[in-house]
């Protein structure tokens, strides 16, 4: 089974959440979700998701930064069944973004307010639980 990891990371109560590209062929395009992505053969997780919110952000989180969250699932269109591992960030100072060709847009938003922005509902459901 696939693995991918992601990480919310947070600051001033909010949470970050970027705008997927709805380039044909993407997948969740057109949808907001957690930076974060699949994890490459022989990649420890934590250094997968690290890797994945530099790529698509500019963000530098080291492992040691992250604090394990919640491990959920999700159906990827072309891989299949994937098992994610989430994890959160606190950051005192808000970061420079810096979008991947991937991404369009980012918000940092209000777990408890997410309002009605476009997401899957994996990233729905780990908002809520944000909320906790």
């Amino acid at each position: 089974m696939k693995c991918a990891g992601l990480v919310a990371i947070q600051h001033q109560g909010k949470v970050l959440l970027l705008l997927r590209s709805d380039t044909p062929g993407m997948p969740f395009g057109g949808l907001y979700g957690f930076p974060g992505g699949l994890i490459r053969h022989g990649e420890y997780i934590k250094e997968g998701a690290s890797r994945e919110v530099q790529e698509e952000t500019g963000i530098l989180v080291g492992s040691r930064d992250m604090e394990d969250w919640v491990d959920t699932s999700i159906e990827y269109p072309k891989e299949g069944h994937v098992f994610v591992y989430a994890y959160r960030c606190m950051v005192e100072e808000a970061p420079k973004i810096t979008l991947s060709p991937e991404h369009v847009g980012y918000l940092w938003v209000d777990p408890k307010n997410p309002q009605d922005i476009p997401m899957g509902p994996m990233t729905r459901d780990l908002l809520g639980r944000l909320k906790e």
